[in-house]
């Protein structure tokens, strides 16, 4: 290769890693432009993976456990949990669009620590409003944790993929997602 070839090489390669910098830099700022809008910046758990996974790992399973024992016998669409609480989950297993039932469990010791964590959580996105209005709902490989009517949940996918919506498929498209860990999510409504 002469001389000249090598300098336009060069001289290409450069523009081309010049390029690439400036497509990054531009992806980073659309991607902080949305975070920003979506307003999820203003609820997000500090510390979650340090401090609260295990205790969220902890109610999802044994939750989603119980939606797949309702799935399995009752052919159940979603299990709800209104208002997580200590000692005792009272759900709701939503059936259709108008038929649901009511279910109750007692907490084990270890189920009632991790309950308090996931309150304590919830706590610092709401504060003063420790046990009120935290919910769970459970649907086909998800349990969503969210409080009451803002539109912020942790979402725990158990493939782990990244879930598409908050409440309803038809939010598609509609919502900011954020990973936190494998299988772990933020998410807020955009709109």
């Amino acid at each position: 290769m002469n001389r000249k070839t090598r300098r336009i090489l060069v001289k290409i390669l450069i523009l081309l890693g010049i390029v690439i910098t400036m497509l990054g830099l531009v992806q980073c700022t659309v991607g902080r432009i949305q975070y920003i809008r979506s307003g999820l910046w203003q609820y997000e758990i500090d510390g979650f993976k340090k401090n609260y996974k295990k205790s969220f790992e902890i109610v999802s399973e044994k939750f989603y456990e119980i939606y797949c024992e309702e799935r399995e016998k009752n052919n159940i669409e979603e299990l709800r949990l209104l208002g997580l609480s200590l000692d005792e989950w009272r759900m709701e297993c939503v059936v259709g669009e108008k038929e649901s039932y009511p279910i109750a469990i007692e907490l084990s010791e270890e189920l009632n620590q991790a309950t308090k964590k996931v309150l304590e959580a919830f706590s610092q996105v709401y504060p003063g409003a420790y046990g009120e209005g935290q919910q769970l709902r459970a649907r086909e490989n998800r349990v969503a944790f969210y409080a009451g009517n803002v539109s912020y949940e942790v979402i725990h996918t158990m493939d782990s993929s990244r879930p598409k919506y908050l409440d309803s498929p038809d939010e598609e498209g509609k919502v900011y997602i954020k990973r936190i860990t494998r299988g772990w999510y933020h998410g807020t409504k955009t709109e």
